[in-house]
């Protein structure tokens, strides 16, 4: 019994560990090396590298998450910054999977009483006792009004920025990004309470990422896995009903449907503006280049810092490194999945587009996420008896 109790509380606490590393507002005046690496050593009595392929595997991501220190000539706390993470799709399987469960009840907990007090707050415009704190990026030139389990940037000049659901982040974009990755590795399940609340969240943070990941993972989904297609009405209805909303809807139309238009100009869709054009100008001035290949100057990289795209990967990391991770997943989900073709295109579909728009890629949290996407769709797969490749040996402790 006690030595459940333990199993449990380790898994409850590597929960919260990898929720502060998505930077919650009141964690902002903590130093993140302090839980991260807390969190490093809860997790190295759990990694299991006994099963066929893993040794090859960890040590292939190892390497590859040496490349930025090593190439930067970086000191040894930033050589373990950036590898000490490369256990982490490693971890026993019911471990992880008890652990994201935890993570993920949890994080729906707080984004539900946040809800509530947004709708207080911007909704209802009840004045509840708050303070101002600075924004985590120092760059960002706007201060946040702090509430209980709530921010909301104090942006002059768009309101409706105010409206955008931040729950306890810095920006509504994050909200709608681990919505959506919770929400496909439950496979949109809505029939539980926690993935409605991240349905709501998605929703209300505006998120242009979670409106079209929503839509085309959901229809990908009901018309290409045969256990779904009996969902692909509802699918389109609701499609139909977020286009006439984007259409209709004032806040929808402005945050949603006109970042829809595509932008001649610029070559690309008006809603893509996570980049600038400074930075868009000094990519192409530097493509091909010893920088572009292995990642610029830190005073480079920090300049830039105000953007959040695949281009700044690019500056901080490499194109060399970028390439190699998406390489190192492919492999990885491939080890799993073997024989499932879909499973493993739409994995590497929802990688690249959330690593496109938000470069998380030594992100911890994010790199448990990505992980527990490919080990839910084996267990899926393994459990309904389907073809995947020889079954690997479970090891439970």
């Amino acid at each position: 019994m006690i030595k459940q109790f333990d199993y449990k509380l380790i898994e409850y606490i590597s929960a919260f560990l990898f929720f502060l590393t998505l930077r919650p507002s009141f964690a902002w005046s903590m130093s993140h090396i302090v839980y991260m690496t807390l969190l490093f050593l809860v997790l190295l009595p759990k990694i299991n590298l006994r099963e066929k392929n893993n040794s090859a595997l960890f040590l292939m991501f190892f390497v590859i998450l040496c490349i930025v220190p090593v190439m930067h000539g970086s000191k040894i706390n930033t050589f373990l910054y950036y590898t000490m993470f490369s256990i982490v799709p490693f971890l026993k399987r019911k471990f992880a999977m008890n652990t994201f469960h935890v993570f993920r009840i949890g994080l729906a907990v707080i984004t539900a009483i946040s809800l509530i007090v947004w709708f207080l707050v911007v909704i209802l415009q009840i004045d509840l006792p708050h303070s101002v704190i600075a924004p985590l990026n120092s760059l960002k030139s706007y201060k946040y009004l702090s509430y209980p389990l709530l921010v909301i940037p104090q942006i002059y000049g768009d309101p409706l920025f105010a409206v955008r659901f931040c729950c306890v982040f810095d920006e509504p974009g994050a909200i709608g990004t681990y919505s959506l990755l919770i929400l496909y590795i439950g496979n949109f399940n809505f029939k539980k309470w926690y993935n409605v609340i991240y349905l709501i969240a998605g929703i209300l943070s505006y998120s242009l990422f979670f409106y079209v990941g929503l839509v085309i993972f959901v229809l990908f989904r009901v018309f290409t896995i045969q256990s779904q297609k009996k969902y692909r009405y509802w699918a389109i209805a609701g499609v139909a009903l977020l286009y006439v909303g984007a259409q209709t809807i004032p806040i929808l139309s402005e945050k949603i449907g006109t970042r829809l238009e595509y932008d001649e100009e610029r070559g690309r869709f008006v809603g893509d503006n996570r980049t600038s054009k400074e930075l868009d100008d000094y990519i192409e001035s530097i493509e091909g280049s010893r920088a572009y290949v292995w990642g610029e100057k830190k005073e480079i990289v920090e300049h830039f810092n105000s953007s959040a795209s695949i281009k700044n990967a690019i500056l901080r990391y490499g194109m060399v490194f970028i390439l190699l991770f998406f390489l190192f997943f492919f492999f990885y989900a491939r080890s799993y999945l073997k024989g499932n073709r879909t499973e493993l295109f739409l994995f590497m579909l929802l990688l690249y587009v959330t690593l496109y728009q938000r470069p998380a890629f030594v992100s911890p949290a994010y790199l448990f996420m990505f992980s527990i996407v490919v080990i839910t769709r084996y267990e899926e797969l393994r459990s309904n008896s389907v073809a995947i490749g020889p079954v690997r040996e479970y090891y439970e402790q």
